[in-house]
C-alpha cells in the first residue's frame, strides 16, 4: 500500500486502489495527484454497473470537520475531473468534482450514491481550477464550491447528504 504524509492532514493519505496515481508533495501541505488515463470511479444509475479503476488516496477522519482543496484539472475529454470523495463503502459514498460535462463545459458536479448514483450539475467553472470542500456536522455532510479565489470569500452549497446508516 502506497501512502504519503501531508502536514495539513490528520492522517497519512493511503492508496485505496490497485491503480496508483503519481503523488508528489510540492511544498508543505500542497500535493499533486496525477491520475492515469482511463482511471474512473462510476456507478451507472440505470444499472448495477460499477467501475472502480480510479487512483484513490484517502485518510480516515472522525467527528466534525472541514476538508477543502484547490482542484485544478487539465481538462481534455468529456468527464475528465478532479474530485473530493466521502467514502463509506462501495454502495455508500458521495463526491463533489470539477468535471467536463457531456456538452464539453467544465462545471461542478455532485454525486450521492446509496445503492444507485444520483448526480446533480451545478455552477460552471470560471477558469481551470476551483475550491472544493466537504464539511461534516454530526451525520450531515455538505459539499461546497467556490470560484472566487484562494482563500474563498464565499462558498456555494452544491449538495447536502445525511448519512443515517452510520453511527458516530
Amino acid at each position: 500500500m502506497t501512502s504519503i504524509s501531508v502536514a495539513a492532514l490528520p492522517n497519512p493519505l493511503s492508496s485505496r486502489s490497485q491503480n496508483h496515481a503519481d503523488v508528489h508533495e510540492l511544498e508543505r501541505g500542497t500535493i499533486t495527484l496525477a491520475a492515469r488515463a482511463g482511471d474512473d470511479l462510476f456507478a451507472d444509475p440505470s444499472t448495477d454497473g460499477l467501475v472502480m479503476s480510479a487512483s484513490v488516496f484517502a485518510f480516515q477522519t472522525t467527528g466534525d470537520f472541514q476538508f477543502g482543496a484547490k482542484v485544478k484539472v487539465d481538462f481534455q475529454e468529456k468527464f475528465d475531473s478532479g474530485v473530493l470523495i466521502g467514502y463509506f463503502n462501495d454502495q455508500s459514498r458521495f463526491k463533489i468534482c470539477a468535471e467536463v460535462d457531456p456538452a464539453g463545459r467544465a462545471r461542478v458536479v455532485t454525486v450521492v450514491k446509496r445503492d444507485r448514483s444520483d448526480d446533480a450539475k451545478s455552477t460552471y467553472l470560471v477558469g481551470d481550477d476551483i475550491q472544493l470542500r466537504i464539511s461534516r456536522m454530526g451525520r450531515t455532510f455538505a459539499l461546497h464550491s467556490s470560484n472566487d479565489g484562494s482563500p474563498p470569500a464565499s462558498w456555494n452549497v452544491s449538495a447536502a447528504h445525511n448519512d443515517n446508516s452510520r453511527s458516530e
